[in-house]
């Protein structure tokens, strides 16, 4: 018999798509953690810490932890994708990229998740959809059609069955249509 390590993460899902969970009208619960990328919601009943796949939004500010590291060589990183913008035109997108994820996620969201953990719990890898402007999208691919955030972290196939490099090819055009409009770090 196998035990589950963390049985509090397993959640309940009402159906599938492929090897994701899929859970239905979840909710966004506020969280001092919060950013564009990652979040709190209430999902299957339970509190979970989401973190998108494909996608790393610049963090919202520069911070000095208690151990005496900090997160400026991140920041710059983030800073030196979008064309070497300054750290302060980076935190600004980063807390631009919060806003517009609180905002759109407060409506309600589906997730889809195979519960891989990002380095480990809590934070499980999911794909977001939402209603935007009439239409369900991707949170991931919204971030990156504003501007807001990078091709970064762990990709996936898609709950469709729509490839790793598919998808992936399909997010560098996305990336590609915003750098040319200048929007969001692009324009910095």
């Amino acid at each position: 018999i196998i035990k589950w390590k963390y049985p509090h993460l397993l959640g309940e899902s009402n159906e599938s798509s492929g090897r994701y969970e899929v859970h239905r009208n979840c909710q966004l619960v506020d969280h001092r953690n919060n950013d564009g990328d990652s979040f709190h919601a209430t999902v299957g009943g339970k509190k979970e810490e989401l973190r998108l796949y494909y996608v790393d939004t610049p963090e919202s500010a520069v911070k000095k932890y208690r151990d005496g590291n900090s997160n400026i060589k991140r920041v710059q990183e983030q800073a030196n994708y979008f064309g070497a913008i300054e750290i302060d035109d980076a935190t600004l997108i980063g807390k631009e990229a919060k806003a517009f994820t609180q905002k759109v996620l407060k409506k309600g969201f589906d997730v889809y998740t195979a519960r891989e953990f990002v380095y480990g719990p809590p934070r499980i890898y999911a794909f977001i959809e939402v209603d935007y402007e009439g239409s369900k999208r991707f949170l991931h691919e919204l971030l990156l059609e504003k501007g807001y955030a990078r091709i970064h972290t762990k990709p996936s196939n898609l709950p469709d069955g729509t490839s790793q490099s598919q998808h992936l090819s399909k997010l560098k055009k996305i990336e590609k249509k915003a750098k040319t409009a200048n929007l969001g770090g692009w324009g910095k």
